[in-house]
């Protein structure tokens, strides 16, 4: 069995060969407490704790998962050790604020190495990944009292934090939440109410866990503009300075599919002790924020696992010898890498991965925008990100599970066993497709809330970006470049004219958009990486001799052309709704 390695010379060359990341940096107009020249030695040094202390955790997450005991969460053994060894190398408060304690660089820097812990382990990473969503929520929504008492142990990692919102009776509709908050007299609110699905709600890895918990106060309107967003500590300080239990009670720990060490868990907050983040009734305009980032680490662990598929896939197909493929030479067995149906399989596995890296470092350059960017620049980096959000968690999402699932065919029998990784990184990306808004909801958000709404303009400014490049990048290509560059041209063209049909129809039948949201974004998505994975080979020089420069080919060839099926559906939106009502019982 292969052990994940985090794959720092792809990382490096994106940033120095394609993105000039030194430049960005730079751009920043801020003396950040990281030079420039030191984001190699922090990619390194992320790099050596995912491989050394997180891949060989992996398995062991799977085999032995998190525990109810006692009313207690065990998390699997060496999560615990291993996260203290995170907190004290102080990799937590990486591009955090200086003010309480953080170490000051660009939120990019954080998310380019974070690949590599996702990639070694998915579940780990489910304990620490929140943190960033709730430190910025507290730092945009929090009052003076809320920031100093807790942002300085959630920045250094000591404390912990999740995300309550879902319920028994409620999921993604936000309309159906019940849980409850009433006032107290000094101040504060009882908080009361079933969550379910919270991730790492309960744990032993840190002292203390933050909850950011959804509810509604008595004089709450109905529907999602009565719900407002409350600070609830698992633990509270007690008369004599210590820490005492607050009325929260894990019910269960969910027995899932996959991500079995991390600790999915129903809470019961029982009149449990909070305080009121932001104004009242205003509580998804700050949970959002928390959401939006969220969704960007989604997309990045489906990027992650599929980058760990191929580094597996492409081990095993090495090595394991079955039949010769009729092109050989050779009157004997060879390795199945050779075979083309496997070649296939792995370039797939290969272009995807680089695409998404590509644009997922891009949109985290953006928020680096929205961070230190003059107005203009901040403008520009929440509109990119508003965008293709959906587009980089919705379509990522989906197409790593293809990807991933090819692993599983490359191993054959192999694959289908718990001896080997593939089976387990299949079952624990799964879950990309559905927390923090399933595909469909993505889809929904990108075609009705955004295209149709206010960043029409974007799409046109994003698809004119590309198309720019393309023409710039003609005259200096090779001819094999330019009948791609022909191609993802043409592709961004019926991008746009698609694109004003639906909205022109949506005026007139707007549950249109609904029939067309997910093929809207699986063509969004295809087009969307074709763009980041030519522009990579372009920029690292297009030898044809490498390995990047098949999975181009490959991707321009038999992947890209997906693009046109959903195109022609799209075409024809208004055939394909069916009128059918389904019985409620």
């Amino acid at each position: 069995m292969t052990q994940y390695h985090a794959p720092v010379d792809e990382v490096e060359s994106l940033l120095n060969n394609v993105l000039d990341y030194r430049a960005h940096y730079q751009s920043l107009g801020i003396e950040f407490d990281i030079a420039p020249e030191d984001v190699a030695t922090i990619v390194a040094e992320v790099a050596k704790f995912a491989d050394a202390e997180l891949a060989p955790l992996n398995k062991v997450g799977d085999k032995s998962p998190a525990q109810l005991i006692d009313g207690q969460v065990k998390t699997p053994e060496g999560f615990k050790e291993s996260y203290r060894t995170f907190v004290e190398a102080g990799w937590p408060r990486l591009a955090q604020q200086q003010q309480h304690g953080g170490i000051q660089a660009p939120f990019s820097l954080k998310f380019i190495v974070s690949e590599f812990l996702q990639g070694a382990n998915q579940a780990w990473c489910m304990y620490s990944t929140l943190n960033d969503g709730a430190i910025k929520v507290l730092q945009h929504f929090g009052n003076d009292h809320l920031q100093e008492s807790y942002l300085p142990k959630l920045i250094s990692g000591e404390w912990l934090a999740t995300m309550c919102l879902t319920e028994p009776q409620c999921g993604s509709d936000l309309n159906l939440l019940n849980a409850k908050a009433e006032p107290r007299d000094d101040g504060s609110y009882a908080i009361s109410g079933n969550k379910i699905f919270i991730s790492s709600g309960k744990h032993d890895l840190s002292d203390n866990i933050v909850h950011l918990v959804l509810a509604r106060l008595p004089d709450a309107p109905p529907g999602t503009a009565g719900i407002s967003l409350f600070l609830v500590p698992a633990q509270l300080e007690d008369d004599n300075g210590g820490m005492r239990d607050n009325a929260i009670d894990c019910l269960s720990v969910e027995s899932k599919m996959g991500l079995k060490g991390s600790a999915t868990c129903a809470l019961s907050f029982n009149a449990a002790k909070g305080w009121l983040i932001g104004k009242p009734h205003r509580g998804l305009r700050a949970m959002f924020v928390f959401i939006n980032k969220s969704r960007l680490s989604v997309a990045q662990q489906a990027q992650a696992q599929t980058q760990a598929a191929f580094q597996a896939s492409l081990h095993y197909a090495q090595e394991r010898v079955a039949g010769k493929p009729a092109a050989s030479a050779s009157t004997s067995a060879t390795t199945i890498v050779h075979h083309p149906n496997i070649q296939h399989m792995l370039l797939f596995q290969q272009a995807i991965s680089t695409a998404a890296r590509g644009l997922l470092t891009w949109l985290a350059m953006q928020a680096d925008l929205v961070d230190y960017g003059n107005p203009d620049q901040q403008q520009l980096g929440a509109v990119r990100l508003s965008l293709l959000t959906p587009v980089a968690k919705g379509f990522g999402s989906e197409i790593a599970f293809e990807a991933i699932d090819h692993g599983i065919q490359i191993f054959g029998g192999h694959g289908y066993t718990a001896d080997y990784e593939l089976e387990q990184r299949l079952r624990d990306v799964r879950i990309t497709r559905i927390y923090e808004g399933t595909s469909a909801i993505q889809s929904l958000d990108l075609l009705q809330r955004k295209v149709s709404g206010p960043d029409y303009d974007t799409l046109q400014a994003f698809c004119q970006l590309i198309l720019d490049w393309c023409r710039n990048t003609e005259s200096k290509c090779s001819e094999g470049t330019k009948e791609m560059l022909a191609l993802l041209e043409r592709q961004v063209s019926n991008w746009l004219t698609v694109s004003d049909l639906l909205v022109q129809h949506s005026q007139e039948n707007r549950p249109l958009l609904e029939t067309a949201a997910n093929d809207y974004m699986m063509m969004s998505g295809y087009i969307v990486y074709g763009y980041f994975l030519l522009q990579h080979w372009h920029h690292i020089g297009e030898e044809e001799s490498t390995s990047i420069a098949a999975c181009v080919r490959y991707y321009f060839d038999r992947v890209l052309p997906r693009a046109d099926y959903h195109h022609a559906l799209l075409k024809d939106a208004k055939r394909h709704e069916y009128n059918i009502v389904w019985s409620d019982h």
